[in-house]
């Protein structure tokens, strides 16, 4: 049976050698699939599809070892749905929950340096007080990265080999983890029992709802701040009245109105009243935080931030508030005024 820290770690990365050898030492039967297994799997691809978290704190093995095995499960799931983009988000998943997990090591830079060398990429530490390490330039260019800042043009090149600071070095290794999942998917599929075959064909079914559920939640060109949690509606003010707001103030009410359906322009034309205003700049951003379709953060991280106006709200997310809200009105929102006009 394997330590609690192995379990964790494999948790983690779950595209490792070391959660690979858990998944053939459990001998995992497709026939005889716990529902346990097959709930979690249903879970990952869910969170993939909806570009949710799934980073979590697990201390039980047990609970571990599910989540592990759920993984090869969850590909198969993936696969089974046939759609390119789905594999696309599944990747970007873990890429994401990477660069979580990795920022909460006691010992990251190892961590981090472990999995580059399971990868087969070649490279130097430097550990100097300018760059973390080097890699050949080849090898750079052989990654397909969703970074801007991992671009050619912004890395230090010099006889062939391109040199990283140690921030950049795990968003670089994040993309490595992105391509090593995107590149194992589809699994094959000959032989997949009918029973789990059947499983993905209920999730598809779920995963449908879900999602026209979300469309019919998020409106398209109008919003309501009568119903905005305390917090949103006072960034949001402050932006309405011209006022500056801290840089994470501004991310979060960018966030929160792109997943409740304010569209890009209507968000930019928002910040065109604050000082300092950049166009440029502002656009650049906006669209970034629109195609990677950022979340706003949970009450917890508004919080640290100080920028939480109403501690009793009861509420762990500001989107939970927002739904709970919209689908408490008799009235619906798209009947209301737009608030664009008063942009």
């Amino acid at each position: 049976m394997a330590l609690v820290s192995e379990l964790q770690f494999a948790q983690k990365y779950p595209f490792t050698n070391a959660a690979k050898k858990i998944i053939r030492g459990n001998n995992l039967s497709l026939e005889e699939l716990p529902e346990e297994i097959v709930s979690r799997a249903g879970a990952m691809v869910t969170a993939a599809a909806k570009n949710r978290d799934y980073s979590m704190q697990i201390h039980s093995s047990g609970l571990l070892l599910q989540e592990i095995l759920a993984f090869p499960i969850a590909k198969i799931f993936v696969s089974l749905q046939k759609d390119t983009f789905l594999n696309e988000k599944f990747a970007m998943l873990f890429s994401k929950t990477f660069l979580k997990y990795i920022d909460l090591e006691k010992h990251k830079q190892e961590t981090a340096l472990d999995l580059l060398r399971e990868s087969g990429v070649k490279f130097e530490v430097i550990k100097d007080k300018n760059f973390f390490l080097s890699l050949p330039l080849q090898d750079f260019l052989k990654i397909p990265f969703k970074h801007a800042s991992l671009k050619l043009v912004n890395q230090a090149v010099s006889k062939g080999k391109v040199f990283l600071k140690e921030g950049l070095f795990y968003t670089f290794v994040s993309e490595i983890v992105f391509s090593q999942v995107y590149n194992s998917l589809p699994v094959p599929l000959e032989g997949i029992p009918n029973s789990l075959k059947i499983s993905a064909r209920q999730f598809q079914q779920q995963l449908a709802v879900s999602r026209k559920r979300d469309f019919e939640f998020k409106l398209s060109g109008t919003a309501n701040p009568g119903i905005f949690p305390s917090c949103m509606q006072s960034m949001y003010n402050s932006l309405l009245e011209g006022k500056n707001l801290q840089h994470s103030g501004r991310f979060y009410i960018a966030a929160f109105l792109n997943s409740i359906g304010l569209p890009k322009e209507q968000i930019i034309q928002l910040f065109a009243k604050t000082p300092n205003f950049n166009e440029k700049m502002t656009r650049y951003q906006v669209d970034r935080l629109v195609k990677q379709n950022f979340s706003p953060p949970s009450c917890a991280k508004i919080k640290e931030a100080g920028l939480c106006t109403d501690e009793e709200c009861g509420e762990k997310h500001p989107l939970g508030y927002y739904k709970k809200a919209f689908s408490s009105k008799q009235e619906k929102p798209w009947e209301k005024k737009k608030i664009a006009a008063q942009f």
